[in-house]
């Protein structure tokens, strides 16, 4: 739809994508770069679009679409993080046995300080790729 030749359906197409993307609050952390991966390549030639009503409709979505990007990279982010101090998913039971092995094991510290600096860095890298992007639409 967003290839569309009817003007209005190109433009209805954003504004609905834009708002059911905003919508979406479960997701996997696979789907952190589902915007500038996928998402963002099938709307970008929305903004050279002859017709009026289309380049004013990506122009109203672009907010929108940004912001739901960040989100969907901090929650991944904020997983992925979570999940490196935590060591997985954690159950009630195991959390007692858990704080009493970290007592045993200094070395354990030092591996996640490490691996959550790779994180750290690897959302920065992806939060440059979304601003980049969105600044590109928004200068056009």
């Amino acid at each position: 739809m967003l290839h569309d030749t009817d003007a209005n359906v190109q433009a209805m197409s954003m504004t609905v994508l834009s708002s059911v993307l905003a919508l979406i609050e479960h997701f996997p952390p696979s789907d952190a770069q589902v915007f500038p991966q996928y998402i963002f390549k099938k709307v970008s030639h929305l903004i050279n679009d002859p017709a009026l009503i289309v380049r004013v409709a990506f122009t109203e979505s672009i907010a929108i679409l940004a912001e739901t990007a960040l989100r969907f990279l901090d929650i991944c982010h904020a997983i992925k993080l979570y999940e490196t101090v935590e060591e997985g998913p954690v159950e009630e039971e195991t959390i007692l046995s858990r704080h009493f092995q970290r007592e045993e094991k200094t070395d354990h510290y030092s591996s996640v300080n490490t691996t959550t600096a790779l994180i750290h860095n690897d959302y920065d890298k992806y939060l440059l790729e979304l601003q980049e992007i969105v600044a590109r639409w928004v200068i056009s």
